[in-house]
């Protein structure tokens, strides 16, 4: 079952995945210092 579930969102992955690379590189361009994190 768990192996038809992972094969069935395997495309929503993809596009989130997608997605998420546009978005961060938007960012690195726009606004780097959002991605670079807090000094602790």
């Amino acid at each position: 079952v768990a192996k038809y579930a992972a094969l069935a969102h395997l495309p929503i992955m993809i596009i989130e995945a997608i997605i998420t690379g546009f978005v961060v590189s938007f960012l690195m361009k726009v606004k780097p210092e959002i991605l670079e994190g807090e000094a602790r």
